[in-house]
């Protein structure tokens, strides 16, 4: 694995998820043994979704994580070696309850892809027939 992947391996996290990561069994652990990818959803544009990573990593007492050079996103654990950094992701516009509040009316929801529809609909999701 280290071959294809010299960086060694990567967790994903939603924001919510790192910001509890002080309820953890043994947290500070987690950054010996591999890198993490903080996801950030924004879900509304006028309200930016911020994580402070590094006061995260104090509550869990890791003090020596610095900016990286590499990326203004990602942070270096510097007795580790392994990194931290934030991912923006910009969530569709799309309620899933929504969606299924159209699917039970017998709507066919505008904001599903035509392949996604015929999915929905060969496997019988959301009782749709």
């Amino acid at each position: 694995m280290t071959a294809l992947h010299p960086e060694g391996a990567v967790l994903v996290l939603g924001d919510e998820v790192f910001a509890e990561l002080a309820s953890w069994k043994e947290p500070a652990r987690l950054l010996t043994l591999t890198n993490l990818a903080v996801i950030t959803r924004n879900p509304d544009a006028s309200t930016p979704t911020t994580i402070d990573v590094h006061s995260v990593l104090h509550g869990i007492g890791i003090t020596d994580c610095q900016p990286s050079k590499a990326s203004p996103r990602r942070s270096m654990v510097k007795s580790s070696g392994k990194w931290i950094e934030t991912v923006p992701f910009e969530a569709p516009a799309i309620s899933a309850t929504a969606i299924r509040q159209e699917l039970a009316a017998g709507i066919v929801p505008h904001s599903i892809q035509r392949s996604v529809w015929q999915y929905i609909q060969e496997n019988r999701l959301y009782s749709v027939k």
